[in-house]
């Protein structure tokens, strides 16, 4: 019997293969996007008909959108016409190819089309024609995969999905809803306890790895990226002949920054602005432009040397003669000018976006821990996030959806994710003080894999339920164990895993004495090369700051890592 596979598809992104993977990526030239925002301005102009819903949602990461008359159209079809158009017009005699600018044309006959490439303009980098674009959203391009696979299937066969995380309930409740297939035809292989009981508590029977060799006829890989289990599962599947549907995603091979010397600009940011020896100023396109930007410096602390990664920093470029100078201190730098030694990166955006926070930390923690990075953070655009359980939870954050709020930035999320994924992926997690448990999923989904168990210390009652159905949704609630007692009353629980704790998170009382308590508890559980990470090492917390700066840093158990806003990773020595 021949084997039929399905695999899902971003739209924009391209299949891996042989001849693309012995491309070098540094000469890959990847198209620019409307609907990824990376242009400062885009010009809408054609019909109402051809644009569309593009000048809405599609590409609503624009900074500025503008609207062009279309000379060919009537007033009540010319988009740019429509009776109180809210949008500013774009002046006729500045149609031409701009830096940061791209034209949103309805039709390939518009006059401008003819106008841009006479002058040299280029298709996707200057114009787009809005008849050829596809803005299908994920969700569509899943359903269109999902319909060809149930097709495919003999009628009344069994479906199994594998995995029984968010993409596999999504799936699984797509099958059943817009689908119309019967849940006893649907069954679900996950070995998470929580998982399985989410499956069951949904109206889905699940099933072992016998049963599934045995019966599946038509199997369903969710996740989407390879869990080795899973994709060992599906490769069996296929060998014997069952209809398969791969959900994997594939990345877009796009890069988040485009290097220049020290500066590191997104795609926006690169078409928009210019650098010169870290120098940043605004292309003429006449745009009033500001930056953000996250830094990362080198500073000395206590004698300490240590990067220190902060931001974001917000920079006006409203006029053409303006130029922001990154390699000099800066001034909106929450510490001392004295601890300042250089610039070493600069991430520049021109958005203040969750994204540039992740991005940039991504980029500092593949110089400290690069293969834990790449497991789990190893989307390089903001465009693939969604690839792993803490990529989901970095895009729900950005979307605005996430269930257990914490109190960090962006890039905090991040490196603490990363840190947990490296030094405690075997190993045991302690938090004092978690709030509403935000902090703590995200640990947990960096160390999903091995799931080490997670003790979390906070003598608040209130928001423990909360904290518990965070962990439930993410399946996983079996790793966390909640004391609901201060620190200094937990401690005794602690006595055998002294030197055994993977990673510790002091994030409790912030009193100077408070944060010297719980250092002095709970730093000999630390395992060698393990973890203390502190939160809120910052100024404006100074108790913290003075205690952390003054005995933490020059302690000779402890090397500093690094410094991301105000948290703070070292590395317990050997």
């Amino acid at each position: 019997m021949r084997t039929k596979q399905f695999h899902v598809r971003e739209p924009g992104t391209q299949r891996s293969g042989p001849a693309l993977l012995s491309i070098p990526k540094s000469k890959i030239q990847s198209p620019k996007s409307i609907f990824r925002g990376d242009f400062a301005a885009l010009v809408f102009s054609g019909s109402i008909a051809d644009l569309g819903e593009l000048p809405g949602e599609p590409t609503a990461l624009a900074l500025y959108k503008f609207a062009l008359p279309d000379p060919r159209l009537t007033s009540g079809v010319d988009f740019a016409r429509i009776p109180g158009m809210p949008l500013p017009i774009w002046p006729l005699d500045r149609v031409r190819p701009t830096d940061g600018v791209c034209f949103v044309l309805g039709d390939e006959r518009h006059p401008a089309v003819e106008s841009l490439r006479n002058a040299g303009g280029i298709e996707h980098e200057h114009f787009v024609i809005a008849r050829s674009l596809n803005a299908i959203s994920p969700d569509a391009k899943l359903d269109i995969d999902l319909a060809a696979f149930v097709e495919s299937l003999p009628a009344k066969s069994q479906i199994v999905v594998l995995g029984y995380g968010h993409q596999g309930a999504v799936i699984a409740k797509r099958l059943r809803g817009f689908f119309k297939i019967d849940s006893a035809r649907i069954a679900i292989h996950d070995s998470n306890s929580d998982s399985q009981d989410r499956a069951r508590s949904d109206g889905f029977a699940t099933i072992d790895e016998t049963h599934l060799r045995r019966k599946a006829f038509g199997v369903i890989y969710s996740p989407l990226m390879r869990h080795e289990q899973l994709a060992t599962l599906l490769a069996d599947a296929q060998s014997k002949g069952a209809i398969t549907f791969d959900n994997t995603r594939r990345a877009s091979r796009l890069q988040q920054f485009r290097h220049h010397g020290n500066c590191m600009l997104d795609g926006a940011a690169d078409g928009a602005l210019a650098v010169v020896n870290n120098c940043v100023m605004t292309k003429p396109h006449g745009l009033a432009l500001s930056c953000t930007t996250m830094r990362q410096d080198r500073r000395r602390l206590a004698g300490i040397e240590l990067p220190h990664l902060h931001g974001p920093h917000r920079y006006s470029l409203a006029s053409p003669e303006r130029e922001v100078d990154l390699s000099q201190f800066a001034a909106t730098d929450p510490l001392d000018l004295s601890t300042w030694i250089e610039l070493e990166r600069a991430f520049i955006s021109l958005r203040d976006r969750a994204d540039l926070g992740f991005f940039a930390a991504r980029d500092l923690c593949l110089q400290l821990w690069p293969e834990a990075t790449r497991a789990v953070f190893p989307s390089e655009h903001v465009a693939d996030l969604g690839a792993t359980a803490l990529e989901r939870l970095l895009l729900g954050h950005l979307d605005a959806r996430e269930i257990a709020s914490t109190m960090q930035t962006p890039a905090q999320r991040a490196t603490l994710a990363v840190a947990a994924a490296h030094y405690a992926a075997e190993r045991s997690i302690i938090e004092i003080g978690s709030a509403f448990g935000g902090s703590a999923v995200l640990m947990a989904a960096a160390t999903c894999m091995h799931r080490p168990p997670i003790y979390s210390i906070d003598p608040e009652t209130s928001t423990r339920g909360i904290m518990r159905f965070a962990f439930a949704c993410e399946g996983q609630l079996d790793r966390l164990h909640q004391l609901i007692q201060t620190s200094e009353q937990a401690i005794d629980q602690f006595a055998s895993m002294r030197g055994n704790v993977g990673l510790l998170f002091i994030d409790g009382l912030h009193t100077q004495a408070g944060v010297k308590a719980d250092f002095e508890r709970y730093s000999t559980l630390i395992a060698p090369g393990g973890a203390l990470v502190f939160h809120d090492v910052t100024p404006q917390i100074f108790s913290v700051f003075r205690f952390v700066v003054e005995c933490v840093l020059t302690d000779p158990r402890f090397e500093a890592k690094c410094l991301v806003d105000g948290l703070l990773v070292l590395e317990r020595r050997t």
